[in-house]
């Protein structure tokens, strides 16, 4: 009995993660996969659902996991053109190693020739990709690489900025911005700091996006920022 209750819940997560994947990336064979695996679970109910639909990228993105992932397969080495955070492009030579969902984008971790090591490369930055067919890959050991990822120093500078903020914010300033609360006033609205990596663009777009349900008191290179971008946004709009 208990090998059996086992082997059921077993079923659900396979069926569950390949659900995921399938939701996120188009691709036959994962497809194929999830319906002979749903076929041994004798059509019982799920008790678990993991929808990755907002992975699930323009038809151009799909188009480039589904050659990486064959590249991948075949151990082939790559190039492509690829355009980094601070819009600096060039042609880049790389070992793939294996695709990654990651912070709400897809990524290659790949091994630089030129650079000597490890790396992450976001997809929808990469254009020209392909397959230098007479050169193979060496043998990666993907344990050991997300090891090695993991354990190295980050790069990004990270920053910490403190807001005041109107009460209705309270919830979406912690999905947001994971922002931890100083101080609450009477009347409900509060001062929080988070802290963001400087140059990404999600979190200040957030940011501008409340409009003067937020004001950031910390740091002052932010407060200039913000006032010298609403100026030349200004200036778009002037007759």
């Amino acid at each position: 009995m208990q090998s059996q209750v086992a082997g059921q819940l077993d079923y659900n997560y396979v069926i569950c993660a390949l659900q995921g994947l399938a939701s996120a990336f188009e691709n036959k064979e994962i497809q194929a996969t999830l319906e002979k695996i749903k076929s041994l679970n004798d059509g019982k109910n799920q008790t678990m659902i993991f929808d990755l639909s907002v992975a699930h990228e323009n038809r151009n993105t799909n188009e480039m996991l589904y050659v990486l992932n064959q590249c991948i397969n075949d151990k082939q080495v790559i190039q492509f053109i690829y355009t980094n955070a601070n819009d600096e492009t060039k042609q880049v030579v790389v070992e793939p190693i294996s695709t990654l969902y990651k912070w709400y984008n897809w990524y290659l971790i790949g091994y630089s020739r030129r650079h000597q090591e490890y790396r992450l490369y976001k997809v929808v930055r990469m254009d020209q990709l392909s397959a230098l067919v007479h050169e193979k890959v060496k043998v990666h050991d993907l344990n050991k690489v997300q090891e090695i990822m993991q354990n190295a120093k980050e790069n990004r500078k990270i920053i910490r900025i403190v807001m005041k903020c109107n009460k209705i914010l309270h919830a979406k300033c912690r999905e947001y911005f994971k922002a931890t609360i100083l101080e609450v006033e009477t009347n409900g609205d509060f001062v929080c700091e988070a802290l963001v990596p400087e140059e990404e663009i999600f979190w200040y777009g957030i940011l501008l996006f409340f409009k003067d349900k937020i004001q950031v008191l910390e740091p002052p290179e932010l407060i200039r920022r913000i006032k010298e971008d609403c100026n030349n946004i200004l200036k778009v709009y002037e007759d």
